[in-house]
């Protein structure tokens, strides 16, 4: 069957107070790589192009839009966007053993660079999110899986309405930092980042 996929990048806009707008780049999509999963246990579907392939690379997406031949029993897509080397490697190694579960678990053993470098900033689906003001406080997305179940099609013509819409977001969160007022901050202090989760 086909699928057909349109990607919306987060807004330009900062999320953090008094921080300054993200440039365009760091929405820019050079690469797109597609994983599919079936079942309870969110087994890896095979690409059905490329014996021994478990993923499927998209090429020159149009406008964010693409459509590929996938598995006809795909059930969950998970989205992965400028992949660093890593991150790669991690797409790349998946096997007809493959689960959500492994390729998560490789997932979140990323370095900065794969969070931006040659390819640009990462980004990953989020899932079916609610819209930003449904989220009640300390809420965490379980899986960034989007349900494809009434997607697939015959043809590779899919009509826009069949269209499966995926949000996207940069692995890289911008930050606010204030010193609160009634800190007293001796005058040799120096700060430095040297690590991030």
């Amino acid at each position: 069957g086909y699928l057909s996929v349109a990607i919306k990048t987060e807004e330009k806009g900062s999320r953090a107070n008094g921080e300054e707008s993200g440039s365009m780049v760091e929405s820019d999509i050079n690469s797109v790589y597609l994983l599919l999963f079936k079942g309870s246990d969110y087994k890896i579907c095979p690409n059905p192009n490329a014996p021994g392939s478990y993923y499927i690379k998209v090429t020159n997406p149009t406008d964010n839009k693409m459509t590929a031949q996938i598995y006809k029993d795909s059930k969950e897509l998970l989205v992965i966007v400028n992949p660093g080397p890593k991150l790669l490697d991690v797409i790349k190694n998946t096997n007809a053993s493959s689960t959500y579960a492994t390729v998560n678990a490789a997932i979140t053993g990323v370095t900065r660079s794969d969070v931006y470098g040659s390819e640009g900033f990462a980004m990953i689906s989020s899932g079916n999110e609610p819209d930003k003001g449904d989220w009640a406080a300390g809420s965490t997305l379980d899986l960034p899986f989007t349900d494809i179940t009434g997607y697939i099609q015959d043809s590779k013509d899919v009509p826009d309405e069949k269209r499966v819409k995926i949000k996207v977001e940069r692995l890289a969160s911008k930050i606010f930092m204030q010193v609160a007022s009634t800190v007293t901050i001796p005058a040799d202090t120096q700060f430095e980042f040297t690590d991030w989760t």
